[in-house]
């Protein structure tokens, strides 16, 4: 079963709550981040974030109809064709382990927990982040772009949110694109992490 049923959401809000118990060892994580080096390949993600003027250029990527501002202090490198390594009776939203410079990284199916149910189906791109010492990611279809944002577009009020991605959302924006969320990747990470645990 792909999707997020409600018999899972209590699981899910406990570990919600150990993630935010938490919050201060996850800044330090990102924080440590910030000084990891950053390789470059032909299947790598270069990311560009700048200010001009009012506005900023960021990188982001769609899941549905949300999309997600990529991190600035994190890491990031997209996997064309990754090797995974399956887990046997992992969760349907566990895709496998694929190695990234000599670093195991779990990689997830998070299309449901965005209420997204019409991915493609088969081998898809993945997206690695580096959190501390540590690395993990998701499939995607398709490559991260550029994304431009101005204060103006800064949401005041949370628009209606997927249950499992609401406690994670930082801030919102809404642009001529969509919806762009600035969201905690190290919180939704390990929340994660933890639901697939007593799965």
């Amino acid at each position: 079963m792909d999707s997020f049923d409600d018999s899972q959401k209590p699981v899910f809000e406990e570990a919600v709550s150990e993630v935010r118990e938490n919050q201060a060892t996850a800044v330090r994580s990102l924080e440590d981040s910030q000084n990891a080096p950053s390789t470059e390949s032909a299947d790598s993600f270069a990311r560009v974030n700048r200010v001009t003027g009012a506005q900023s250029i960021k990188h982001g990527l769609r899941i549905g109809t949300i999309g997600l501002i990529l991190p600035d202090e994190v890491p990031t490198e997209v996997q064309l064709t990754p090797t995974l390594c399956v887990l046997p009776g992992s969760p349907q939203w566990v895709r496998g382990v694929t190695t990234v410079r000599g670093i195991a990284a779990p990689i997830f199916r998070v299309d449901p927990f965005f209420d997204h149910y019409t991915y493609e189906r088969g081998k898809r791109t993945t997206i690695v982040f580096q959190l501390g010492d540590s690395m993990a990611g998701f499939e995607i279809d398709e490559v991260p772009g550029r994304v431009t944002l101005s204060e103006d577009e800064k949401l005041n009020n949370f628009p209606p949110l997927p249950a499992s991605i609401q406690p994670f959302a930082r801030a919102c924006y809404r642009n001529s694109e969509g919806l762009w969320l600035d969201w905690d990747i190290a919180g939704f990470f390990s929340a994660v992490a933890d639901l697939s645990k007593h799965s």
